[in-house]
């Protein structure tokens, strides 16, 4: 068996592909249709009512699989620019096409319609699509023109930091490395604690959710043997129930459960590895295709009115999203981490796969989040 496939961690493919598809399928049930919801309709919908809660799991992922890639790699923080540069180079291309495949949709619509073009209602002028480049919206009070792109900014902040603060994690000594994680952790306290869309949390900075991608680093700092058991124990009590106080129980648990899967889970399927693969692409996708499948054929082609009808187009939609995104992945995604595994931090300890969104370019390789790193593993 190659050494890559002992590197692999099959958890984070099953994971990658289970919060993409619940997020995939909360939003694609959402959508209001003009007649009301019979019951098995509205059942559906409250069966994959929480899949928001794939948000969570996609942090617990990342505040894992970076610094795991970073301590496989020999990262030092002298090569920082390095780092950030990877990110962007194996992020960025598919994001960036999904950001021209809204606007084209929105242009094509404006121009059918002879109005100005539109996104969620918001007019889209050159400052709210240049800030996408920086992950900068959130910054500028401009929307976004896809309304998962705030996880996105949220992960990019979470790189800019713990390229910085990786040393402190991985340290021999306890009193410095227990400093850092209280540091982050007390940090969160200073997150605004409104919530928005109901009860799920919403932050344009990532300060609410700290403590969700640290139940990640500490599960990564017990894996790579920083820590041992007890040390282990008492960071996912503390880090647990900041999140518990941070982001409610719901995301709580699903963080826990996204630990737990990392930790216990090690079995792969052809199932968790397609989906592990396209989870970014049908994270970026996902959206903007369901629109464009709800707009075309269940409201002006079939005018759907019953449930069997909505479950009907719902399917269709997912079924669209899917080959869509599997469409990105070969064309942009898997090249872009062909590219982003040209950079190195110097010397190399194995090849892992590096984030929550997207995967890696080699060791969780079949798979491709939570980005990728340093080997093919899913903001």
């Amino acid at each position: 068996m190659p050494k890559e496939e002992l590197e692999r961690i099959h958890g984070l493919d099953f994971l990658r592909g289970f919060a993409s598809l619940a997020v995939c399928w909360a939003h694609l049930t959402s959508y209001i249709f003009e007649t009301p919801d019979g019951p098995v309709f509205e059942a559906v919908r409250r069966v994959v009512n929480y899949g928001w809660l794939g948000v969570e799991v996609f942090f617990v992922i990342s505040g894992f699989v970076i610094p795991y890639s970073l301590h496989r790699a020999g990262y030092r923080v002298g090569a920082y620019p390095a780092f950030i540069a990877k990110r962007l180079v194996r992020l960025d291309p598919p994001y960036l096409v999904s950001i021209a495949f809204v606007l084209a949709l929105a242009y094509a619509y404006a121009f059918f319609k002879g109005s100005a073009p539109q996104v969620d209602g918001a007019p889209v002028d050159a400052a709210r699509v240049l800030l996408h480049l920086g992950y900068l919206n959130v910054a500028f009070g401009y929307e976004w023109l896809n309304p998962v792109f705030w996880t996105l900014a949220l992960e990019f902040q979470y790189y800019l930091l713990v390229g910085l603060a990786f040393p402190a994690f991985v340290t021999r000594r306890a009193w410095a490395r227990r400093l850092a994680f209280g540091c982050f952790a007390a940090a969160s306290l200073l997150a605004d604690p409104t919530l928005a869309d109901g009860e799920a949390p919403f932050s344009n900075f990532i300060v609410r959710f700290v403590p969700v991608f640290l139940l990640g680093t500490a599960t990564f700092q017990f894996r790579a043997r920083v820590v041992g058991r007890a040390e282990y124990a008492l960071l996912l009590v503390a880090a647990g129930g900041a999140s518990f106080y941070m982001v409610g129980w719901r995301s709580a648990s699903a963080a826990l459960f996204a630990v737990a899967v990392i930790s216990f889970y090690d079995r792969r399927t052809a199932l968790a590895d397609f989906f592990g693969r396209i989870s970014y692409s049908l994270y970026l996708l996902h959206w903007p295709v369901g629109v464009l499948t709800f707009s075309l054929l269940g409201f002006k082609l079939l005018r759907v009115s019953s449930d069997a009808s909505k479950i009907f187009v719902v399917c269709v939609a997912f079924v669209a999203c899917v080959a869509a995104s599997w469409a990105l992945y070969a064309a942009v995604e898997r090249p872009a981490q062909r590219w982003a595994s040209r950079f190195g931090y110097g010397r190399r300890r194995a090849a892992v796969a590096a984030s929550g969104l997207a995967p890696a370019d080699t060791t969780n390789a079949p798979a491709g989040a939570a980005l990728a790193a340093e080997a093919d593993a899913r903001p």
